[in-house]
């Protein structure tokens, strides 16, 4: 890969231009022509390194709840139980993680009764009664771009996103849940491609391209980019650390935490008298030794305190979630 398709990668992360032509827009920072960025990206995406170009959304600004599920698993039954769980199309994620507690997914539910009919069908299916449903209290920070670039031309090239909060889910009509539906998946490469999903859902181009920059100021879309693999990009080492912080200590790491190139996703959640743990951090490095350094930068932050690094062992399902499939 050369160094264009490098900064093609990471401005696409970073999100497209919410204009009739986004690739020609997106061209004109990388000194790249319209038909360049379309033909490099078409490229890419057939590439193991991109795993989707389409919207990311905020699943409670759509009325969506979610959660993270940690299960005590026994290590014979692991894979079986795994398998059964991402079934589930509620499932996005899960992981093999070096814990007792072995087994982590994400679930997202259409509500809180969805969520929990959905955890006790899961008991049900697996047998498994010893699970952490890890809610989160509150964002700090969601989102990364996995520089691609040498690091001196990456400290331009990063674009960070840290959480903003937003209260209540948004006013969706049956042509807004169809366009979310169509973001959900791939957009197409092309010159306009918000023309082509207007045709899909019955809208003209104007009407949604509006709607996108209005879901976009209101928290709902956090971005048009693209996803790619991280292990496919060189960040073989993947931690969740998890830290037992008073609140007023998870204030001061999780301002540091978001600050954090090799920090994906940061959260306060709940904890359990058998799990004190509750503020995460999902951190991603080309080594352990990067996922250490940014782990020590938290736990001083934090004050020294207790905590656990939890490497992914195995990648057992990754995908994004379809809203209103």
């Amino acid at each position: 890969m050369d160094e264009a398709a490098k900064a093609l990668l990471g401005a696409t992360q970073s999100g497209l231009p919410i204009e009739e032509r986004p690739f020609l827009a997106l061209g004109k920072d990388l000194s790249l022509s319209e038909d360049e960025v379309l033909a490099r990206l078409t490229e890419l995406k057939k590439s193991p390194i991109v795993r989707r170009l389409g919207g990311v959304f905020d699943s409670k600004r759509l009325g969506f709840m979610s959660t993270l599920i940690a299960m005590k698993v026994a290590p014979e039954r692991l894979e079986e139980v795994a398998e059964r769980i991402c079934r589930f199309p509620a499932v996005t994620h899960s992981y093999e993680r070096g814990h007792d507690y072995s087994l982590w997914f994400t679930l997202i539910a259409a509500d809180a009764d969805a969520l929990e009919r959905i955890l006790e069908v899961i008991k049900g299916e697996t047998g498994v009664g010893d699970l952490l449903d890890l809610r989160a209290e509150r964002l700090y920070k969601i989102g990364v771009n996995f520089s691609l670039m040498s690091k001196s031309k990456a400290a331009k090239e990063v674009k960070e996103e840290k959480a903003v909060l937003y209260d209540g889910k948004i006013t969706l009509d049956d042509k807004d849940r169809a366009l979310i539906r169509e973001l959900s998946r791939d957009i197409p490469i092309i010159r306009k491609p918000f023309e082509a999903l207007a045709l899909r859902v019955g809208l003209s181009e104007d009407v949604v391209i509006k709607k996108l920059k209005y879901w976009e100021r209101a928290g709902a879309l956090r971005r048009i980019s693209v996803i790619l693999r991280h292990t496919e990009a060189g960040f073989n080492h993947n931690a969740m650390g998890v830290w037992a912080l008073r609140k007023e200590a998870a204030a001061k790491a999780g301002e540091l935490a978001a600050g954090l190139g090799e920090v994906s996703h940061c959260y306060l959640r709940r904890s359990f008298p058998d799990w004190p743990y509750n503020f995460y951090a999902m951190i991603h490095g080309k080594t352990e030794k990067e996922c250490e350094k940014a782990a020590d930068k938290i736990t001083k932050a934090a004050g020294g305190a207790d905590h656990l690094l939890l490497y992914s062992l195995r990648e057992f399902k990754k995908t994004s979630m379809r809203y209103f499939a």
